[in-house]
């Protein structure tokens, strides 16, 4: 019997300060800490932006932003480790909209970071499995990707991708540049 009150105690006594982080965690308003790199690279996500567990596990990151009126649909966050060049990415990008009525990008860099934003507006193909998935594709009107190719000097290079409808994406170009301008690197 006093064995077993031991081990309950030392459980009891392991699961408190999980429990005290944990309501930490939670009671913290200011957003969700992203660190990437290994942890080289952190950054704090708008506290607007509802984490979500990956859709898929390429994804290191993924959340929902909801709409401002509560009538247009969602959009989706995703933040990710990947390869190529920054102006194949770009284009990649592009292709994914069957009609682009706006394109636009801007650098700039943090430190020793370089960072690319990509701004485009169209129709947006919309596929299930992602755009690779060969899934049928969905048109999606009014739909906005606002996008960042993050560049480190030598922990490689994360995309961080917006997608939904313009008018959910109205008040996020702002939030994406404010996260990205005072994010830390320390490789």
């Amino acid at each position: 019997m006093l064995r077993r009150q031991r081990r309950s105690g030392l459980i009891i006594g392991l699961l408190l300060p999980l429990a005290t982080i944990a309501q930490v965690d939670a009671a913290d308003d200011t957003g969700t800490a992203i660190r990437l790199a290994g942890g080289a690279l952190t950054m704090k996500a708008p506290k607007s932006w509802k984490k979500k567990d990956p859709r898929f596990r390429i994804i290191q990151y993924e959340f929902a932003i909801a709409s401002s009126d509560g009538k247009t649909a969602p959009a989706r966050v995703t933040i990710m480790g990947a390869g190529g060049s920054i102006r194949a990415n770009i284009d990649r990008w592009k292709s994914q909209f069957a009609k682009l009525s706006r394109s636009g990008e801007s650098a700039f860099k943090v430190g020793k970071v370089a960072v690319t934003l990509v701004d485009l507006e169209g129709t947006f193909r919309e596929r299930s499995g992602g755009p690779f998935s060969g899934a049928p594709e969905k048109l999606r009107t009014d739909y906005q990707m606002l996008g960042a190719i993050i560049v480190t000097p030598d922990k490689g290079q994360y995309f961080i991708k917006i997608i939904g409808p313009k008018a959910t994406l109205a008040k996020q170009d702002d939030a994406l540049k404010n996260m990205l301008k005072a994010m830390k690197f320390g490789g």
